[in-house]
């Protein structure tokens, strides 16, 4: 039933009420694995996915403090859901949100990578956009797509423009090595310098 209500509630745009769908959704998924599976075959990744359209530039809605909101509580829902949890990143991997056109998919790492651009300037995002990622890129098909959205430069970007700041530090160091367990992807981060920024951020 709630569920239901959330997707009544993404669809006329409540912030408040998807804020607090996601929230509890970020409290009952991991490490509960009953759970997690519970939330996928009940279509929360829908909610949560949708909430997060909403507050992007796909959605064309203002970043205000309540989409603000959405999208850590989203992120965080994100996380809970997938974490560890195959069948569900499956599941988030081949969502696609119906608020763009075709030239857009608007494919989950899309809208990870718009919040990176969007919230470059906001450390209490951007921790929760690569706790999402952290989680998201062990599977393969989320890692190779982030690798195509310039995660390695966000990487780069975010180790030196935060690297005083040690939460968004913390999960973007955690998402750092997983991206890098992909060949090709460390050769990316090496070039974009992140040995460096990270060396120069222990020593902050």
């Amino acid at each position: 039933e709630l569920v239901e209500e959330a997707t009544e509630a993404a669809a006329s745009r409540q912030a408040a009420f998807l804020e607090s769908i996601c929230w509890c959704i970020g409290n009952l998924g991991y490490p509960d694995q009953a759970n997690q599976s519970l939330l996928g075959a009940s279509g929360a990744f829908n909610i949560i996915c949708h909430s997060l359209a909403l507050c992007s530039s796909f959605g064309a809605t203002t970043h205000s403090a309540s989409s603000v909101m959405v999208v850590q509580e989203g992120l965080r829902a994100l996380r809970s859901i997938s974490h560890n949890h195959p069948a569900n990143l499956k599941l988030l991997f081949e969502w696609k949100t119906p608020l763009v056109s075709c030239e857009r998919c608007g494919h989950l790492c899309d809208l990870l990578s718009d919040f990176m651009s969007v919230y470059s300037e906001q450390s209490d995002v951007l921790q929760w956009i690569w706790f999402a990622v952290a989680s998201l890129s062990t599977e393969h098909n989320f890692l190779r797509t982030f690798g195509s959205l310039r995660i390695c430069e966000y990487a780069a970007n975010t180790i030196n423009r935060f690297c005083e700041e040690e939460e968004v530090m913390q999960w973007t160091a955690m998402a750092t090595a997983v991206i890098a367990e992909d060949g090709e992807l460390s050769l990316q981060l090496g070039r974009h310098h992140c040995c460096e920024a990270l060396t120069m951020a222990l020593k902050a």
